[in-house]
């Protein structure tokens, strides 16, 4: 049965729209398709469904992004940017996103600087994008400085949304996918929580059936928190559990052998850990959240990832104090003090951070 849900910002109201096929989802887009509206779409996403999308597009309206985090950067923002524009790109075009979160966040920030602003659509091809990045407007690239340090907030006309998309996917983009999931029942839904702690040895199986049901609750709870706090001023900053860490690997990794939802697992982790070290959360509290974590198949430490084995605690918080969600100097973090409930990002000092950073990398080695 297809489904709709509207997510009510500040700055627009669009429907994000489940589809129970891709035939149906291919349908729905081919209706709000006109003349001129123009295809971004992600080289490993036109290997399976450009067959699909293709022809809804005039000749010359087709654009690939090269799969992977390094086309969220400035060269690939100016080549796909003039190529539009000598395409034929105007204010009226409408740019539709198939791909992952690497291709929404791009062609949302090239579509809220184009022009200045032109609209564009989510349709999103992996479970992470869809229960993440495709919803709320966050856009933006990456520098070498760090992840997403330029970008913008630029909602969507519309999501789109099939899990036949994730009968392609790599396990590990599962994997990722459901550390958002779990993040989201983490902060506000006890009850999700409780799903997914009876759904364990389905979610360990990546049953589809359970994965829809799981991302579709885990999508309204985003909405509703980009509802209340567009522009990241207050509780929307806690959607950020987990990735003040997970932005760190990242970038230290530069962008190989971890994905962003991997990274995610391993910073709630470690989110959870320092919460309890710190005596915010109860530290039973916390070892559930750890077996968790543990039982649904999520990684947990560094060294799980050969291009993170080397990473000390002092070049991590050097990453780390690089991070947006900085205020002056101090390394804040999203941390909870119980579960189904995040607190607003809380200043921690350096030297704490490095003697928990030690403790965790060394836990990880045993």
């Amino acid at each position: 049965m297809n489904k709709k849900y509207i997510v009510r910002s500040a700055s627009r109201e669009y429907p994000i729209k489940w589809y129970s096929s891709l035939s149906e989802l291919v349908a729905a887009v081919s209706a709000q398709v006109r003349p001129g509206d123009m295809l971004l779409v992600d080289s490993n996403a036109d290997k399976y469904y450009g067959k699909f999308f293709r022809s809804l597009f005039a000749t010359g309206k087709v654009f690939v992004i090269p799969s992977g985090e390094k086309s969220k950067s400035f060269s690939q923002y100016e080549k796909l940017t003039r190529a539009l524009i000598r395409s034929g790109a105007n204010r009226k075009t409408t740019l539709f996103a198939l791909g992952g979160g690497v291709t929404g966040d791009l062609s949302g920030f090239i579509a809220s600087t184009l022009l200045r602003g032109v609209s564009f659509v989510q349709i999103p091809t992996t479970l992470l994008s869809m229960v993440d990045s495709s919803v709320g407007g966050k856009t933006g690239i990456n520098v070498p400085e760090g992840k997403n340090l330029v970008g913008t907030f630029y909602q969507p006309l519309s999501v789109h949304i099939s899990m036949e998309f994730l009968q392609t996917l790599p396990a590990g983009h599962i994997t990722g996918g459901l550390a958002e999931i779990i993040k989201s029942a983490l902060l506000r839904d006890k009850k999700l929580l409780r799903e997914i702690q009876k759904a364990k040895d389905a979610i360990r199986k990546r049953d589809p059936e359970i994965l829809r049901k799981l991302s579709e609750k885990a999508v309204t709870i985003k909405a509703d928190v980009v509802s209340e706090d567009e522009t990241e001023t207050g509780v929307r900053a806690t959607l950020n559990l987990g990735h003040t860490l997970a932005h760190a690997l990242e970038a230290y990794s530069r962008y190989k052998g971890i994905t962003h939802g991997e990274a995610v697992a391993i910073g709630m982790h470690f989110a959870v850990r320092l919460s309890a070290s710190l005596g915010i959360l109860a530290i039973k509290k916390a070892n559930e959240i750890i077996a968790m974590l543990r039982e649904t198949g999520l990684p947990l430490y560094l060294q799980e990832y050969s291009t993170l084995k080397k990473a000390s605690p002092e070049k991590l918080v050097a990453i780390m104090k690089r991070d947006k969600k900085n205020i002056s100097d101090d390394i804040r973090f999203i941390l909870l003090d119980e579960p189904g409930n995040a607190l607003l990002p809380q200043p921690i000092p350096d030297t704490t951070l490095l003697t928990e950073l030690a403790k965790f990398i060394e836990e990880g080695n045993k």
